[in-house]
């Protein structure tokens, strides 16, 4: 396999939401998990809002989106990590979108206020 940093620049088999396998929804770390099987070298899951930032603008963009065909559902770091499964996480880790490698200094507590955790897993 490719070291982790080409991989991340130049992966050779990618799965966009974990791919589609027959019986299993995309999104979930059974997708996920059928794609590291598969040989997938990289793969990325829509964005997962957390309420563990701003709280009270994530409950009013969950209301608004419940009103919606396509109803939000917030995590907590806990539960984003959880998707990760026996992935090993590629440096630095699940963090605030904006914190995962920026190209100039951000701010931890501004970054707190987008709401959305980034972050790579890898298959061991």
């Amino acid at each position: 396999m490719n070291s982790q940093r080409e991989v991340i620049a130049d992966p050779e088999i990618i799965a966009h939401r974990g791919g589609l396998w027959p019986g299993m929804s995309e999104n979930t770390l059974e997708a996920f998990t059928a794609a590291a099987v598969a040989g997938v070298e990289l793969m990325e899951t829509d964005a997962h809002a957390s309420a563990d930032g701003v709280p009270d603008v994530v409950a009013k963009v969950v209301e608004v989106y419940n009103r919606t065909s396509a109803p939000g559902t917030p995590r907590t770091l806990e539960q984003v990590t959880a998707l990760f499964g026996e992935f090993e996480p590629v440096e630095p880790g699940l963090v605030w979108a904006p914190l995962w490698r920026p190209d100039h200094p951000v701010d931890p507590d501004r970054a707190r206020q987008t709401w959305f955790y980034a972050g790579v897993g890898r298959k061991p």
